[in-house]
């Protein structure tokens, strides 16, 4: 009997022959190792969070920035004495003032180049074929405004440049001592709006242009005071070296402004417009 039970048992499949269901039962299946499961958060991840406050932060800042800029114009322009100078001397910075020529130049070029499209179509309204003036004022004014843009844009730190140092050298001149980028950056301070409430008067005619010239004689006031606290000259020589180029483009100006207006009145008589 003994043998009969021990060939019943060699008989009977081994473990490792039985389905994997039978040997879970039996407790002789393996243990499957237990995987670390993975939770799936779909809170913002820091990276994302430093983005958006990183946005914020530069939206905040330019924001800052118009403000600060057009606070520091508008004190300028309503408080221009020696002071106010000094103080804005702490935060020259040539780029600043490179940053708001372009951008005035900018919106100065699309002011002028309405002002050229206006000044197009006065002159074509008075051809004959009304096509022809048409096709010009789209084709001619069209191109003009983009160029006009383009080399405002490019020519109004170049203005600001070539006015600060004539007004340098001349104060070299008489013994300043003072810095270029600071020099600049103070004439940005007014020299930024004139630009552009020049390009507004421009489209006015005759009686802006006159007051565009006032304007420009205004433009002595404040040069004087950033010439004495810039190179700590005395009010006199700062006097001096502002007057000197100052005369010569009020003269060369003035010359303009009288050449061009008999030049539109001639030509507004020619096609019988009398004023």
């Amino acid at each position: 009997m003994l043998n009969d039970a021990q060939n019943r048992k060699d008989s009977l499949p081994n473990d490792d022959d039985l389905p994997e269901w039978l040997r879970e039962i039996r407790g002789t299946a393996p243990q499957s190792q237990t995987s670390s499961s993975t939770t799936i958060s779909f809170s913002p991840s820091p990276a994302s969070s430093r983005v958006k406050a990183s946005r914020s932060q530069t939206a905040n800042h330019s924001e800052l920035k118009v403000k600060t800029t057009l606070q520091i114009w508008t004190r300028v322009l309503r408080q221009p004495n020696l002071r106010t100078f000094q103080v804005e001397m702490a935060r020259a910075n040539l780029t600043t003032a490179m940053t708001w020529m372009r951008i005035v130049g900018l919106v100065g070029g699309l002011i002028s180049s309405f002002g050229l499209v206006l000044w197009l179509s006065l002159v074509i309204s008075f051809v004959s074929d009304p096509m022809f003036g048409i096709i010009n004022i789209a084709g001619v004014g069209l191109l003009g405004s983009i160029f006009n843009v383009i080399f405002s844009i490019m020519l109004a730190p170049v203005y600001l440049r070539v006015i600060s140092g004539m007004l340098f050298v001349i104060a070299k001149l008489f013994g300043g001592t003072g810095d270029f980028e600071v020099q600049t950056y103070l004439i940005a301070t007014f020299y930024a709006p004139f630009y552009l409430a020049s390009r507004i008067l421009g489209l006015i005619p005759l009686i802006g242009w006159l007051m565009l010239l006032g304007c420009f004689i205004y433009l002595t006031v404040p040069s004087r005071y950033v010439i004495q606290a810039v190179h700590r000259l005395s009010t006199k020589k700062s006097l001096y070296v502002v007057l000197i180029p100052f005369s010569i483009a009020i003269i060369f100006y003035s010359l303009f402004l009288l050449s061009w207006s008999f030049i539109t009145l001639g030509f507004l008589s020619s096609k019988g417009l009398h004023w």
